[in-house]
């Protein structure tokens, strides 16, 4: 039996290697460029979303949290809207009863969806001046309506039950909408 020289051997398999390496490596690299962009987009979409800004906002961590534990993000980046977002700050659920605040990161019961859906609103038309909106009666996603009141030079958010949460008049645009800050929570369960 004739034995095979060692360094040909070597030689040809990395010669083989090489070759298989050429063949697969431009289909691999077109869908690995193709799906690049695909997420480029993706994340593109989403970095001006409402979901970026929730996420990326120190202010609004707490119910960053329960969006995220709810798998609410879809909503918040893939929903064109328009839309406002009356969003509680994290100072808004200090008050909150810690087992309450544990219930609701449970995402089976719906909560934290029912609490978010009356806080947002659909709109038609998408302002970043709250004069706009005053007295103006915006229908939230959880049924019911709420209007904005100016008292003197200070905006409140006011729900059908009498209930006042102050509203910050600096909002945080992103492509499908607006998020206004608020101090307290509205219609809690």
């Amino acid at each position: 039996m004739a034995r095979i020289n060692p360094l040909i051997f070597r030689v040809s398999i990395v010669g083989l290697v090489f070759l298989l390496s050429c063949c697969k490596g431009p289909v691999q690299d077109e869908k690995a460029e193709a799906q690049t962009s695909v997420d480029r987009l993706e994340q593109q979409k989403i970095g001006r979303s409402l979901m970026f800004a929730i996420i990326a906002d120190s202010r609004i961590e707490t119910l960053s949290g329960y969006v995220v534990a709810n798998n609410m993000a879809d909503l918040f980046s893939n929903d064109p809207g328009p839309f406002l977002f009356f969003t509680p700050t994290n100072e808004a659920f200090e008050g909150v009863n810690p087992a309450t605040l544990k219930l609701w990161s449970n995402q089976r019961n719906g909560i934290v969806k029912s609490l978010i859906n009356k806080h947002l609103a659909r709109v038609d038309t998408l302002a970043s001046d709250l004069s706009y909106y005053v007295d103006q009666k915006i229908q939230i996603l959880g049924g019911m309506q709420v209007k904005v009141i100016q008292d003197q030079d200070q905006y409140y958010l006011e729900d059908v039950k009498g209930g006042r949460a102050r509203i910050d008049a600096n909002p945080i645009r992103m492509d499908n909408g607006y998020i206004f800050y608020i101090d307290q929570l509205l219609h809690r369960q």
